[in-house]
C-alpha cells in the first residue's frame, strides 16, 4: 500500500498549488488572474482560437472561461474577430497591449518551467510531459470533472 506522501493526485496537487501560488505572484502586478495569465500565453501561441476550444485546452468550463475571457476583453487585451463564415462564432486574438503584455508572462512560465525541471534532463521532462498528458486523459475518460 502507498503511503500518504506517494498518492500521486496528492503529490500532483502539492506541485500544481505551487505553481499557481508562483503564477498569482507573477500575475498580481498586472492585475491578472492566474487563468488569465495562462490565457495570454496560449493566445500568444495560437491566436484565433474559439472559446470552445480554449476551455477544452485549459480543462474549463465554458462559463468559467467566459469569465476569463470577458475579463480580458474588458482590459482590451484580447478582442474578438467574428468569424465571416459563421457570424455566431468569434476568434479569440491579442490586441497589441495584450500582445506586449504576454511577452512579458511568456518569460515568467519559462522561469517558473526551468525551475520546476531544474535537475532534470530534457529527456526526463519530455517524459514527464507525455505522462501528464496520460494521466489528464486517463481521468477524462474515468469521467474527471473540468475546473
Amino acid at each position: 500500500m502507498l503511503s500518504k506522501q506517494d498518492y500521486l493526485g496528492l503529490l500532483i496537487d502539492t506541485a500544481l498549488r505551487k505553481v499557481k501560488h508562483i503564477i498569482a505572484l507573477r500575475a498580481r502586478p498586472h492585475r491578472i488572474s492566474a487563468q488569465q495569465f495562462w490565457v495570454l500565453i496560449e493566445l500568444a501561441g495560437d491566436s484565433g482560437l474559439h472559446l470552445t476550444e480554449l476551455a477544452e485546452r485549459h480543462g474549463m468550463q465554458m462559463a468559467n472561461a467566459s469569465r476569463v475571457v470577458g475579463g480580458l476583453i474588458e482590459r482590451k487585451l484580447v478582442k474578438v474577430q467574428r468569424d465571416p463564415a459563421d457570424r455566431r462564432k468569434g476568434h479569440l486574438e491579442l490586441t497589441a497591449s495584450g500582445t506586449a503584455l504576454a511577452r512579458k508572462l511568456q518569460r515568467e512560465a519559462e522561469l517558473l518551467s526551468g525551475a520546476a525541471e531544474s535537475g532534470m534532463n530534457a529527456e526526463e521532462a519530455a517524459r514527464l510531459r507525455a505522462l501528464l498528458r496520460r494521466m489528464i486523459e486517463n481521468l477524462d475518460q474515468l469521467g474527471g470533472v473540468r475546473s
